[in-house]
């Protein structure tokens, strides 16, 4: 392959390259997915991650419906100033500190929600702060799945929160010689799989991974000193 060759290669590459990341930039992408879009009501932001506080800033200017009001949870340093009706939190990330937290708390709201028939009652409404609880380990990306279990008293009509559980789980990197490379997994159903000697599917090191990060998860939620304390 001639010199003059090996450069125009190189140089439509960068450029394939160079134009793929900046499609998927958290500003054209917000820009594109909101273009033209408008709600009816209220609008209510909630944004939480690395690019939380770009992302809402873009859809601040984006959005035809003016928002209004909401919350942005970003890494510490990763906040540009302050945003119209906006409430700004750093925290840790991507390992939750107290600020985490705190702020996922005031992502929760009660208001009156209104039926088809026109009939209306006090509700709490959680919006959802995505993938907010998450670990790394090994090259592979752990996180939960919260499970929330509501108690009705059908006498009084009283709804309670009786008990609150989570399903860890894993994305997890099986290597480029895998038939399915990358696979979303049930950490506690794959570490079953190992120990009920299916090594094929769950290789060893993969286990002993997720053993290690179920442990971290299992802290993060649920901390030692807490439950000594109980």
């Amino acid at each position: 392959m001639d010199k003059m060759l090996k450069t125009t290669l190189r140089r439509d590459a960068e450029t394939i390259t160079a134009s793929a990341i900046r499609a998927v930039l958290p500003d054209a992408a917000v820009q594109r997915a909101l273009k033209g879009v408008r709600f009816p009501g209220r609008v209510i932001l909630v944004a939480a991650g690395k690019a939380a506080w770009q992302m809402a800033h873009v859809t601040c200017a984006a959005l035809e419906t003016p928002v209004t009001q909401g919350i942005v949870i970003t890494k510490y340093g990763h906040a540009r100033g302050a945003l119209p009706r906006l409430h700004i939190v750093e925290a840790g990330h991507p390992i939750p500190d107290e600020n985490s937290f705190s702020g996922t708390r005031q992502a929760v709201e009660r208001r009156t929600v209104y039926a088809s028939d026109g009939s209306s009652k006090e509700a709490v409404i959680a919006y959802s702060l995505g993938d907010y609880c998450t670990t790394e380990e090994g090259g592979v990306n752990a996180s939960l799945i919260l499970n929330p279990e509501f108690t009705r008293d059908h006498t009084s009509g009283v709804t309670t929160l009786t008990d609150v559980g989570y399903t860890p789980i894993a994305t997890v990197d099986f290597g480029p010689e895998a038939k399915q490379r990358y696979a979303v997994v049930n950490m506690d159903d794959a570490i079953a799989l190992y120990e009920s000697n299916y090594y094929d599917r769950i290789p060893e090191e993969i286990y002993q991974t997720l053993l290690s990060l179920r442990e971290k998860l299992a802290d993060t939620v649920f901390p030692k000193e807490d439950s000594e304390t109980k």
